[in-house]
């Protein structure tokens, strides 16, 4: 087959089957430029493909269809790890199963879908206002589902970013912002698709020259950010805790007590430094009754924390309100001495959206689900630091973190456990890396069963737990000086 001949059946203006498995087959591979692949060039292939089947549409209907099947097959082949959490009781959550394999990407790709449809309405009659249109409706798409309904900004293209080898690019996050370095991504991406548009050969090197340079400027910004700032630890060190408890083991009673033992053992392991900060991670440990309360009391002054020892821990916490997911702070003497609540809830994972309409619980926990927390806040430790905390998933939006100037650093303590060895942890692991370029802050990521990683302000990785393995990691946390 010509190649010309291989344009004309790929680019028919009509709806095919072949057409809508070639987009199906798009979508699903531009997840490889995505964490943990990070194929980056694979974008300046799939972008162009994409954009030039909606703009060959015959009509707006025939683009919206096209649209729709490139992004529920992104979506689903990026978020089909959401599902693995139902197996730990899959008894229960058979019935959902479809929809998590297939309501999460159709309700995100209608997002992505909209902006295009009207792009398609609108239909710019020159290849530069198309390579600016595609663009622009690309940034509203992701602009949509990461705002509204509580929104979700997973698997954004700036994403690909986050590996060592494009660090300098990544570095860029810290002045246009998450949104903004997105879509600069998408908009060089879509270069070919101008290129290939246009006649005017003129144009086409001016394109060309355009993205080269502006890549360049992009990657000289990284590297003077790395050689300029400078990073040294703190006198303080923090041990992160990574205990790997199986979920289908975290919460049976008979493995309650092994599992505290387990976390109390790795805390107190022997090493060179000792550590003023003991970081658990997420509901490491249940505070449901009174009762509760006094034992974790006890396990502290009497078996964990030493004088002017602090612990961090992941805690599920019951009072008159409901159930909370928290961290706590204690001290030597086992007493609470700061207190933060995760204020943004999974949907559908630990509340109910109009639960009172529901007849079914939240996957997370049986009852009634989460009770929202107050909003960000940090935590003031008797060393003076001050820790902005999140709480699992909170670590993929940039308004959950403290806005607060004084803040030392950043911990996220997660449970990845319900996820397996998905790309799930590990797309999960990516935001902290980007929090902590954005932020310039440390992030101490602190996860039950992996990956635990300790992420610089200019978010080079300090140090790494792996998946499924049990350890700790000692660390400062590290700070610009300059």
């Amino acid at each position: 087959m010509s190649l010309n001949r291989f344009f004309q059946i790929f680019l028919s203006p009509k709806i095919t089957k072949t057409n809508l498995c070639a987009l199906f087959g798009l979508g699903g591979l531009s997840i490889l430029a995505l964490p943990p692949f990070h194929i980056v060039p694979i974008l300046w292939v799939i972008l162009p493909l994409f954009g030039a089947k909606v703009l060959s549409a015959e009509n707006v209907k025939t683009a919206t269809i096209k649209s729709f099947v490139f992004f529920f097959s992104y979506f689903t082949f990026g978020l089909y790890w959401i599902s693995y959490a139902l197996w730990v009781d899959i008894a229960q959550f058979w019935w959902v199963l479809p929809f998590a394999l297939f309501g999460l990407p159709l309700s995100l790709s209608i997002f992505m879908t909209l902006p295009l449809a009207l792009l398609k309405y609108v239909s710019p009659r020159t290849p530069l206002l198309w390579w600016l249109g595609l663009t622009i409706a690309w940034f509203l798409g992701d602009l949509m589902r990461s705002n509204l309904f509580t929104g979700f900004p997973w698997n954004m293209v700036v994403s690909t970013w986050m590996a060592d080898a494009t660090l300098n690019i990544a570095q860029n996050l810290a002045w246009l912002g998450v949104n903004g370095l997105n879509g600069i991504t998408v908009f060089l991406a879509l270069t070919p698709l101008f290129v290939f548009l246009t006649d005017n050969k003129i144009s086409r090197l001016m394109a060309s020259t355009f993205m080269i340079v502006l890549l360049a400027l992009m990657i000289g910004y990284g590297y003077v950010v790395e050689k300029i700032f400078v990073v040294e630890p703190s006198d303080q060190t923090y041990r992160l805790v990574q205990p790997n408890i199986s979920q289908k083991e975290k919460w049976q009673p008979e493995f309650r007590r092994r599992n505290i033992i387990e976390l109390i053992n790795l805390s107190t392991e022997e090493k060179s430094t000792e550590p003023e900060a003991i970081i658990w991670p997420e509901t490491a440990m249940a505070v449901m009754t009174t009762e509760d309360q006094y034992i974790i009391e006890s396990l502290v002054r009497n078996n964990i924390l030493k004088d002017d020892q602090t612990l961090i821990a992941g805690v599920l916490e019951a009072d008159n309100a409901g159930l909370h997911n928290a961290v706590v702070v204690y001290n030597e003497k086992g007493q609470v001495d700061a207190r933060y609540t995760k204020h943004h809830l999974v949907p559908f994972g630990e509340y109910l959206p109009f639960q009172e309409y529901w007849p079914v619980d939240p996957v997370a926990f049986m009852g009634e689900g989460f009770r929202f927390g107050s909003g960000p806040d940090t935590l003031v430790l008797k060393n003076g630091d001050r820790l902005g905390a999140l709480i699992c998933y909170e670590v993929i939006f940039s308004h959950t973190v403290p806005s607060e100037e004084k803040m030392d650093a950043i911990i996220n303590v997660t449970n990845d456990a319900w996820y397996g060895n998905t790309t799930g942890p590990r797309q999960h692991l990516s935001y902290a890396r980007m929090r902590a370029i954005e932020q310039r802050k440390t992030v101490l990521r602190v996860a039950n069963t992996g990956i635990s990683a300790v992420y610089d302000p200019l978010g080079r990785e300090r140090e790494r737990l792996s998946l499924n393995t049990k350890g700790v990691i000692d660390t400062p946390i590290y700070k610009i000086v300059n």
